[in-house]
């Protein structure tokens, strides 16, 4: 009888043991789950609102010291300013694709496109200012059109995006619907050095006889 009182005890006590250990070890990694979300979603959040956001605040400041006509220095300033935005939503984005490739998806053409942006602010309008080929007051309107096209570009992309519990949208939703936003924007503005490159780039050609 006492051999097996203590063997039930010692069951008891082993299963107790187990329980204990395996309740902390859920709550742990429970805990850790809560935190990969939440970092998550404050990297959902920087990348589709905050810096989006910030972009189309720096478009508004480039748009107005070239409405203004404001000097050369301070229009270059803005759009240095402009492109360092860009830069700092790229790498939001390329951040974003860690967690994106844990489930199968990519943000490849999240930060792409972005740097596409940066490239076209930097080699097709600072550094033609820079050189001379491009005139703050000759082609003031110039560029200010250019300026309203990308505006127009990043604001879609933000009603596309904004306002919505993006934490809940699997991430190859939001890498198709990011995806069909470029190709809208691509496909309406496809007269222009700019989408012309992001349209071979991104294998848009093919669509523009089948619209």
């Amino acid at each position: 009888m006492g051999r097996k009182f203590k063997a039930s005890w010692l069951i008891s006590l082993i299963f107790i043991l187990t329980l204990t250990v395996s309740v902390y070890f859920n709550f742990k990694w429970q805990q850790y789950k809560n935190n990969q979300q939440q970092n998550y979603s404050i990297i959902l959040n920087r990348s589709f609102n905050i810096e989006i956001e910030l972009i189309l605040q720096n478009i508004n400041y480039a748009i107005e010291s070239l409405r203004e006509h404001q000097s050369e220095a301070s229009i270059v300033h803005q759009l240095d300013s402009l492109s360092a935005t860009l830069m700092s939503a790229e790498t939001s984005f390329k951040i974003l694709d860690l967690d994106f490739a844990k489930q199968g998806a990519s943000a490849f053409l999240m930060y792409n496109v972005i740097r596409d942006y940066y490239t076209y602010v930097q080699s097709d309008l600072v550094e033609e200012i820079l050189d001379g080929k491009l005139d703050i007051n000759k082609d003031s309107n110039e560029i200010i059109f250019a300026m309203e096209m990308l505006k127009n570009d990043i604001t879609l992309l933000h009603h596309k995006f904004n306002g919505t519990e993006l934490s809940q949208v699997e991430p190859s939703q939001l890498q198709e619907e990011w995806r069909e936003a470029v190709r809208e924007i691509i496909m309406r503005n496809n007269d222009f050095d700019l989408y012309r490159r992001m349209m071979i780039k991104y294998g848009f050609d093919g669509d523009v006889g089948g619209q």
